[in-house]
């Protein structure tokens, strides 16, 4: 049986109307070049913009071109959201680590966005441990150099 393709409850809106219409100088290649936002992770990001309003600025550089914030520009224009001056802000950052940190996040599932708490919570509970034994071992001289 073939997997039924899964499909988002919004439409995404073209990015270079959005773009336009904003009055943002045009995408930079490198802002086209990190995978557009999944169908399936579109539609969360929809609900948590319209439950929460935009967290993050759209990123634009000094020329007026969109660097990040595709996603975000289109979940505003589809809940029609006005975008104040404020909610575009202007990036020196390297496009390098810009894309770094956006393509590592695509594709991945819920259950890799919960392996790095687990992670964390692992390394906090070894470094507690170890806080634990160090501990023992302090009381332990302090106890020898007072009975010696």
């Amino acid at each position: 049986m073939a997997k039924k393709k899964y499909e988002s409850r919004f439409r995404k809106p073209a990015i270079r109307t959005l773009v336009k219409h904003h009055g943002i100088g045009g995408l930079r290649p490198e802002c086209e070049a990190v995978e557009e936002t999944s169908p399936r992770d579109f539609g969360p990001l929809v609900e948590s913009i319209s439950r929460r309003g935009l967290l993050l600025p759209i990123l634009i550089d000094n020329d007026g071109m969109l660097v990040e914030g595709r996603s975000r520009l289109c979940v505003c224009h589809l809940l029609a959201i006005e975008i104040s001056d404020g909610q575009i802000a202007i990036t020196e950052e390297s496009l390098d680590s810009i894309i770094e940190r956006n393509t590592p996040t695509r594709n991945l599932t819920r259950c890799h966005y919960a392996i790095k708490p687990v992670q964390v919570l692992i390394e906090e509970l070894d470094e507690a441990k170890q806080r634990r034994r160090d501990g023992g071992e302090k009381r332990g001289q302090i106890l020898q150099n007072y009975l010696s």
